[in-house]
């Protein structure tokens, strides 16, 4: 369709945005002029944006293959046509990385179009340099997707599953989580300080590979992402839930950087020696997604590497042979990359959770880390004992939250020599009347059961644990009095103390049971029952097994009457009234204490 102007000439009409694009790919520099409006089109609410994003990601990638873009503008001075070009050219690229950062996280983008500029930024991320990964870029990225109110879930998940395998995005991923979540920390102390909680920027400083400039403080146009103007940051609390997901889902060491297997004990042939090496070369290679490792472009960095081994290895080279020095200097040119070192991913992934930790974590965040404390994160951390401290303030929370950190505290002084003396006695103190009625209190007994199977429980610990389950068990219910009774069978006179939150100044040793003797007249008569374990001579071990408690621990009194009911009696009992009974109590006088009841 042609525009007829004045005059009687005639004009075409303007081509799609789509068409356009599909020009400046076939001929970058004929038609580069098309570039502005293309990038004019990069905003939220565009139709045609999303096949716009994927024709420029084309032109950029081939620009800096070709050499016409390069990460380094030109020389101001350098006024030639291809000078002038590049710097222009380079121009046009700042302004399209800020158009993908600015979609992304926005919220009247699509979600596919937010997909679409996270798959370009990534491109750029690694297409500036060869075998570079722009790490300065990636953090600007991460910091959009995971702070932005606007961000569509697709494009973490797209995050979690392509890009978490690759060595050097799993190393800046938790870079950038670490740096998150202390900035959300700084911000939190300096608003309870009353200063303001002014944000102190996403620092990027963690920049190995990256090109030049890709380092240092944030630029103004980092700031005002960071200002979220577009939408608005999420919450504290919400941000601290999208990196507990994001770390969670991570494995703690990326394919390739494994750990060895440890070698067997005894000497092996020369045969099963060759036999390792077989198991070895079955291991799967180092991936990334700069291509370093896969082309061989990237060492991994010694992180403690002295003056005195970098003295020996400069003299070494002095004195090698022209052959040997040649091969040094080739392999001088490989970068040297933190991602490719097994010690710095472990490293990176223990700073992580430190940082994730010390946010304001909101309740259900506090008990799924809680939870996988002792399988997940203790044994992934470079020093566990430094989750001492966050495991003594989680204690004071009490209830199935303080039993849980208590069994992080647990895995600390029993595998990795943490000095923790009040262990029993900050255990002493969980033990309550409202652990009968928790919601979660299977859990919680569960650990308990597990805290106080240990033969080195001192015996006046032992004795005042006795107590204080004897205690509670006179005004638990009756699923909750089975549940102590097996305790105090298991675990082994009245001034027992029972206010003491001390269990060696309680003096148990001092007291009796006498609480045994009124749950004989306990109302359930499994209660009455079950005391009868307790009648043993709990001495002699070898007659007297440990009573399993996990049949109570789930117990209740819907399946106490279930088994009630279901028992076969052999004598039914039989009652006789003179007077038929109408009520439960005969008493009018009770009517007072049962309001509400027809009795």
């Amino acid at each position: 369709m042609a525009v007829t102007k004045k005059g009687g000439t005639k004009r075409p009409a303007p081509a799609s945005l789509p068409a356009l694009a599909e020009e400046l790919v076939a001929q970058p520099r004929e038609k580069a002029n098309n570039l502005p409006r293309l990038l004019a089109a990069l905003k939220p609410g565009c139709a045609e944006a999303t096949p716009v994003l994927h024709h420029l990601r084309i032109f950029f990638i081939d620009s800096f293959d070709r050499g016409d873009l390069s990460v380094k503008p030109p020389a101001e001075e350098d006024k030639s046509p291809e000078a002038v070009y590049a710097a222009w050219l380079h121009r046009q690229y700042t302004s399209y990385t800020a158009a993908l950062l600015s979609l992304l996280g926005h919220a009247e983008a699509e979600p596919r179009t937010q997909v679409a500029a996270f798959m370009a930024l990534m491109e750029c991320v690694r297409g500036e340099r060869p075998g570079v990964f722009n790490n300065r870029l990636f953090h600007r990225a991460f910091d959009r997707m995971v702070s932005q109110e606007g961000a569509a879930p697709e494009v973490l998940g797209l995050l979690i599953g392509k890009f978490l395998d690759l060595a050097d995005v799993r190393y800046f991923t938790l870079s950038s989580l670490a740096k998150l979540a202390k900035r959300s920390t700084a911000q939190r102390s300096a608003a309870q300080r009353g200063t303001g909680g002014s944000s102190n920027g996403l620092d990027a400083g963690a920049g190995e590979g990256a090109g030049k400039g890709s380092d240092g403080e944030a630029s103004d146009d980092e700031a005002a992402e960071a200002a979220g103007e577009d939408g608005g940051r999420v919450s504290p609390h919400d941000l601290a839930r999208t990196l507990h997901d994001l770390l969670a889902e991570m494995p703690p060491m990326p394919a390739g950087l494994a750990a060895p297997r440890p070698a067997a004990a005894g000497g092996k042939a020369a045969g099963e020696a060759g036999e390792e090496g077989e198991e070895a070369e079955e291991q799967p290679a180092l991936q990334s997604w700069c291509g370093a490792a896969e082309l061989g472009l990237v060492v991994a960095a010694n992180t403690r590497e002295g003056a005195r081994q970098r003295k020996r290895q400069r003299l070494a080279a002095e004195v090698a042979a022209a052959a040997a020095a040649a091969e040094a200097a080739a392999a001088g040119q490989q970068q040297r990359a933190k991602w490719a070192n097994r010690k710095a991913q472990h490293r990176i992934y223990s700073d992580a959770w430190l940082a994730l930790l010390q946010m304001d974590l909101p309740e259900d965040v506090y008990k799924k880390v809680l939870a996988r404390m002792h399988d997940l994160i203790i044994p992934s951390m470079v020093k566990p004992v430094l989750l001492a401290d966050f495991l003594t303030a989680t204690l004071d929370k009490g209830g199935l939250t303080g039993m849980l950190a208590l069994n992080g505290i647990f895995e600390l002084v029993t595998k990795h020599g943490l000095e923790y003396p009040h262990f029993y006695r900050r255990l002493y103190g969980l033990l309550t009347p409202e652990a009968f009625h928790a919601k979660h209190r299977t859990r919680f007994w569960a650990l308990a059961d597990a805290f106080l199977a240990s033969g080195m429980v001192p015996a006046y610990t032992a004795a005042a644990f006795v107590k204080r389950l004897a205690r509670l068990a006179l005004a638990a219910p009756p699923a909750g009095a089975l549940l102590a009774l097996g305790f105090m069978h298991n675990i082994g006179e009245d001034v027992y103390d029972y206010a003491e939150p001390d269990p060696a100044a309680s003096r148990a040793l001092e007291s009796s049971l006498w609480e045994l003797e009124a749950l004989r007249c306990h109302h359930s008569p499994q209660v009455a029952a079950y005391c009868s374990v307790l009648d043993k001579d709990l001495r002699d071990r070898k007659k007297t097994s440990e009573v399993d408690v996990g049949e109570a621990l789930g117990a209740g009194y819907a399946s106490m009457i279930v088994s009630e009911v279901s028992r076969r009696l052999k004598q039914v009992p039989t009652a006789f009234y003179r007077t038929p009974p109408e009520a439960l109590f005969a008493d009018a006088a009770c009517a007072a204490d049962w309001a509400g009841w027809a009795l």
